[in-house]
């Protein structure tokens, strides 16, 4: 399982410490933002959307300019029958345009209930075109004891793969789940090691707030960044011990 960290755009070269990157595209209009993109060829870019009603025309264009890898299809914010067909409708958008191979794409899997979930999860299976379901955070404030690992095995199971969008409340969701969950998870992103850098708190601690990727955090330093993704890093490979994948 890959964690993408997400920063703040004036240390966006941070990001690039990790083989997938998660890229937002309020922040494509920044020069050294799509300096970095375009400097790393050969990292796994994901782009997903945090601009306002923003037109296939212009997201595709933000996806191009910043070399994407793959795209979280545009959604409909906690409807998930109306992101499917925003899906749908996307796809036929880009093949129209010849772009369906340029991309790997994700959708969003928005849901209410488990059994909601389970419907919606079927329906993606049928779009041969969708590739990696993303679970965004806010299924977590549903989820038995908070944790999306259920969701991540059924979406397993249905033979796709499965992103965390985020977490809700911190890192202790993914830390808490079965080793074999996590293994089964292929990616995540969160903006949480920079957040928890920038409040001094563990990888289990709540969060006290949110990160605006625009602003200037002058209390986040380099060596506080790292000590939180270390912090994380760390008590992933305890569990790794602890369920017997690596030797002492």
């Amino acid at each position: 399982m890959i964690i993408c960290s997400i920063t703040p755009v004036d240390v966006c070269e941070w990001m690039y410490d990790k083989s997938y990157v998660m890229l937002l595209s309020s922040a494509a209009a920044d020069m050294k933002y799509r300096a970095e993109a375009v400097m790393h060829p050969d990292c796994y870019k994901i782009l997903k959307n945090d601009v306002k009603d923003l037109s296939y025309a212009n997201y595709y264009q933000i996806a191009e300019t910043l070399e994407a890898t793959e795209v979280v299809l545009l959604d409909e914010y906690r409807q998930g029958a109306q992101t499917i067909a925003k899906a749908r409708e996307q796809i036929e958008w880009l093949r129209e345009r010849n772009l369906l191979d340029h991309y790997t794409l994700q959708v969003v899997l928005y849901a209410e209930s488990l059994e909601e979930f389970k419907t919606n999860l079927a329906t993606i299976t049928q779009i041969p075109e969708i590739k990696v379901v993303g679970l965004p955070k806010v299924l977590s404030t549903w989820c038995t004891d908070a944790n999306r690992a259920g969701l991540i095995e059924l979406v397993h199971q249905a033979g796709l793969e499965a992103h965390l969008l985020g977490f809700w409340y911190s890192l202790k969701e993914i830390l808490d789940m079965p080793y074999d969950t996590i293994m089964h998870l292929r990616s995540a992103d969160t903006t949480l090691f920079a957040l928890n850098a920038i409040n001094c708190i563990s990888a289990l601690s709540d969060r006290q707030n949110h990160l605006n990727i625009h602003y200037h955090y002058s209390d986040l330093s380099k060596e506080s960044y790292e000590a939180a993704l270390y912090d994380y890093y760390r008590r992933i490979y305890e569990k790794a011990l602890k369920a017997g994948r690596i030797g002492e």
